[in-house]
Order: structure tokens, then C-alpha cells, then sequence
């Protein structure tokens, strides 16, 4: 007895499954492991059929214990076996990628996929990234003061004080503390400066507006090179920070090859906020004391008054 029909219900689908590989963007399917994984699949599908179409199957006759038909026992079992080992293959080639690893049972054996070990390598690059960014944030905190002390010096001194030269001029301090070579810019958030970023940054449509859709609700921006822009050579991460002291919003930016964190935003708010809080200190400290060097003068002025007449 021959099962052509489902052969050929099997070769059917091994041949659309290479024709939705080879025209995917056609067949709209979504990644390369599904295509192999769907190819895989039909293959054992189409070897099970070959299989029971083969002499090396017998065909059995009768009724099993559970009164089910030896034949189809037998057709069911073989399906069982063939799948049972497309799916170990699956699991131990195909899938670790997804799957992560594969224990042995008993054994207590362990087998890490490709992408799962990538995913621990960068994870651990991860931490160790964010650990240098803690090192660096507590290294700018600990120069703080002096760092202040100038600007106060600077302010006594009649200059004015510039804001966004000011906030630069910490973030630069914070990334070269990381060693880390990466630029830092601070932008006003008018449209026509948005769109002079948009095209200095090289981003894509989704990307702005996915920018333009963060800076409403204060939220970072991760513009990777490679997917995020059109050719810019450098990763970038939009901060905007809303001041309390300063006009109007800002838009930061980080730029660099590497070294750069999506979370980042939270190292950076938090240096610009005790930066903004300390100067502001120090605006109010210098504004009383010259009231009271003025209150002073006053009363001096007064008293040489009264002696004089």
C-alpha cells in the first residue's frame, strides 16, 4: 500500500517553504531562522512520507491492545519518531539561538547556544559599562566643588553665567572621566533647530519621530548607526532635560562608536539637576550677600549723615 498523496502534500510544502526563503520579502516572512526551521520541518515531513512509501516499511495487519488498527499504530508512531527527532535537532541546533540552551536531564548537562553565549558576553559588557559610568558620575560629584567654586569665583568676578556652556562643560568632565571618546552637544528645542538635527544626525523618518514623540514626554532617544541613521558614522543618544533654572528645554546629545547606553539619561539628569541646584545656591548666596554689603553702605552712608550735621 502506497500513501502518495501525502508525499506529495509534503513535497508541496518543503517546496514553498524554499520558495518563501528564497522570495521572503514576496511571501512576507518575518526572519531567517523561521525560514530554516519551516524548511527543516518539512523535510522531516517529507522523509516520514518517503519513508512509509519505501520497502523498508511493512505494512501491519490487526488490531493492537487499545483496539486501534495496527496500520495506523504503526503510521502514527513513525510520525512520533520523525518528528520527535526533527524537533531535537531543532532544539539543539536550530533553536538554541532562541531557546538558550538545552539541559541533558538527569545529567545535569547544559548546551548554551551561539546567540545565548553572545547575549551573556554582552550582557557582562553591559555591567561592566554601567559600573565605569557609576565610577564616573562619583568622580565628577567629587570635583564638584571645586568646579563650582570657579564658577562663583566667576560670577564675583562680573561674568555671566552661561547655562549651556556651563551643562557642556560637566557632561564633558562625566565622559572623559570614562575615558570614553564621545562628543557631547546641547541643543534648544525650537523646530528649526529639530530639523537641523535631523539632518546634521542623519536620522530616518521613524527615528524622528520616535525623537520628536520622546522629547515630549521626556524620554531618551537610542539612535543606533547602523539601523537609526542614514549612513552617520557614530551611535547617538538624545537626552532632554527639562530646567527649572534655565529658559526653555534642552536636547543632549552623546555621540560615539561605542560606550554608550540607552539608560545613560539617568547618570546625565542626575549631575544636571545637583549641578542646577548648587549654582543656583550659589546665585542666591552671592545675590544676599551683595544685598547685605548694600545694606551695609546704607547704613554707613547714614551714620556719616548724622555726624556731619
Amino acid at each position: 500500500m502506497t500513501y502518495w498523496l501525502v508525499v506529495l502534500i509534503a513535497a508541496i510544502l518543503m517546496f514553498y517553504s524554499l520558495l518563501s526563503w528564497k522570495f521572503g520579502d514576496l511571501f512576507e516572512i518575518a526572519k531567517t531562522l523561521k525560514k530554516i526551521r519551516r524548511c527543516w520541518y518539512s523535510f522531516c515531513l517529507l522523509a516520514y512520507t518517503i519513508y512509509i512509501n519505501t520497502d523498508n516499511y511493512k505494512v501491519s495487519t490487526g488490531y493492537n491492545q487499545l483496539l486501534v488498527s495496527q496500520e495506523v499504530w504503526n503510521l502514527l508512531v513513525l510520525f512520533i519518531v520523525f518528528m520527535s527527532l526533527g524537533v531535537v535537532v531543532d532544539a539543539l541546533v536550530l533553536r538554541t539561538t532562541s531557546l538558550g540552551e538545552f539541559k541533558f536531564g538527569g545529567f545535569g548537562g547544559k548546551f548554551l547556544g551561539d546567540e545565548a553565549k553572545e547575549n551573556i558576553k554582552e550582557q557582562i559588557k553591559n555591567i561592566e559599562l554601567i559600573y565605569d559610568k557609576i565610577e564616573a558620575e562619583h568622580e565628577v560629584i567629587q570635583i564638584l566643588d571645586s568646579y563650582l567654586a570657579s564658577i562663583r569665583d566667576r560670577l564675583l568676578a562680573g561674568e555671566e553665567l552661561d547655562w549651556l556652556a556651563e551643562f557642556e562643560e560637566l557632561l564633558k568632565k562625566y565622559c572623559q572621566a570614562q575615558n570614553s571618546n564621545v562628543d557631547v552637544a546641547i541643543y534648544n528645542t525650537t523646530d528649526e533647530t529639530m530639523a537641523q538635527i535631523k539632518e546634521h544626525f542623519k536620522l530616518t523618518g521613524s527615528k524622528y519621530k520616535d525623537l520628536k514623540r520622546n522629547l515630549a514626554i521626556v524620554k531618551s532617544t537610542f539612535c543606533d548607526k547602523n539601523s537609526d541613521t542614514l549612513n552617520y558614522e557614530k551611535d547617538v543618544l538624545f537626552v532632554p532635560v527639562v530646567s527649572e533654572y534655565y529658559e526653555g528645554n534642552l536636547l543632549i546629545s552623546l555621540q560615539g562608536k561605542s560606550n554608550i547606553l540607552d539608560n545613560e539619561q539617568f547618570f546625565i539628569l542626575n549631575l544636571i539637576k545637583l549641578f542646577e541646584v548648587n549654582v543656583f545656591n550659589i546665585l542666591k548666596q552671592i545675590d544676599l550677600e551683595e544685598q547685605i554689603q548694600q545694606t551695609e553702605q546704607a547704613q554707613q552712608t547714614e551714620q556719616v549723615q548724622q555726624t556731619n550735621n
